[in-house]
């Protein structure tokens, strides 16, 4: 049989196609800290084959990098049956912590406080020291920290110091002789001096002072100095100012019988602080008229039982501040005598 005109005969073609199973071939992202070396390794199913890494140019299965910015590295791998197969690892570059310290002083024996910022961060120190916990430094010294961000997880440590400073040394000696009371500052180490003189007056700032104590009543005052250094350490003294005897004579006196101003003494703030006391009264020719050795009987102005003319008389005082110990005082004076 003739085929027909214009018409062709199909014919078959048998072909073998071999499909190559791609190999699980790849490398993986990462984050590190600032600074750090990570290891990229390729993670690859097929033996044998050939590496390059890009822009490093190594020809190995992994490479080793310290990148300081975020970088990307390319691998790529031709396995034995001449196929190629490629991945990128990217590598994100944590910064590290920042923290806030800062050096400080303290005064020996006050507390110091580790304050580190941010708040955010955990901390941990040295030595077992814990932030915002106040203790007493005994010395001064570095204080080493380490910070953690909590979230990447990167640490960085730093150190600040704390210098001890001296307290200065507050001493003073007062005369109680006087008044006004004198304060003499023997202190080290200060440089402003703050006064409590026990009386409610007002705080004196000062080195030496002087003090007019208006209320002779008292034996004596607890009086207070505070000490302060440069660095604003300070340090306090307690000392008793004894009050001095102060005594009071009048310049005339009446023994007129009534009930004012009718005997003549000496008038102490404070009896009991008088010892040796000795008061004498002498006429215009010297002659001894009145003696007393005791504190309650004054001169009436009598003499041998007669009242005395009106007149100018001398007095003697001798008397001993038994609390001060200033020894024995002498005064003389006057006084007039009128009826």
């Amino acid at each position: 049989m003739n085929p027909i005109a214009g018409l062709s005969c199909p014919s078959v073609v048998d072909t073998t196609f071999d499909f190559i199973e791609t190999p699980d071939f790849s490398v993986l992202d990462t984050a590190i800290c600032f600074g750090e070396t990570v290891t990229i390794t390729t993670i690859n199913e097929e033996i044998g084959g050939t590496y390059l890494w890009a822009p490093n140019g190594q020809t190995t299965d992994y490479i080793t990098v310290t990148p300081t910015t975020n970088s990307t590295f390319y691998v790529s791998y031709s396995a034995l049956n001449n196929c190629v197969y490629t991945d990128t690892a990217t590598i994100i570059i944590n910064p590290l912590p920042v923290i806030d310290i800062s050096d400080f002083y303290v005064c020996l024996g006050s507390p110091a406080i580790l304050e580190p910022y941010p708040p955010s961060y955990m901390y941990v120190w040295d030595d077992g020291f814990l932030s915002n916990v106040p203790f007493i430094p005994t010395v001064s010294q570095y204080y080493t920290v380490t910070a953690t961000n909590p979230v990447t997880l990167c640490k960085q440590t730093d150190s600040l110091f704390i210098e001890i400073k001296p307290l200065p040394v507050a001493m003073f000696t007062s005369v109680c002789s006087s008044i006004p009371a004198q304060f003499i500052n023997s202190s080290a180490g200060g440089l402003i001096y703050y006064w409590n003189f026990g009386d409610g007056s007002p705080i004196t700032v000062g080195n030496d002072v002087n003090h007019p104590y208006l209320e002779y009543d008292n034996d004596s005052y607890l009086v207070t100095l505070v000490a302060e250094s440069v660095y604003g350490c300070r340090d306090s003294v307690q000392n008793l100012f004894i009050m001095p005897l102060v005594y009071y004579t009048p310049n005339t006196f009446t023994p007129d019988a009534d009930e004012f101003n009718n005997e003549f003494k000496p008038i102490f703030s404070q009896n009991k602080n008088v010892g040796s006391y000795h008061f004498l009264i002498y006429n215009r020719w010297g002659e001894l008229i009145f003696e007393s050795y005791d504190l309650k009987y004054g001169w009436d102005g009598t003499y041998h039982l007669q009242m005395s003319q009106d007149d100018t008389y001398t007095w003697e005082l001798i008397y001993a501040d038994i609390v001060c110990g200033t020894g024995k005082k002498h005064i003389y004076g006057h006084v007039n005598l009128i009826k």
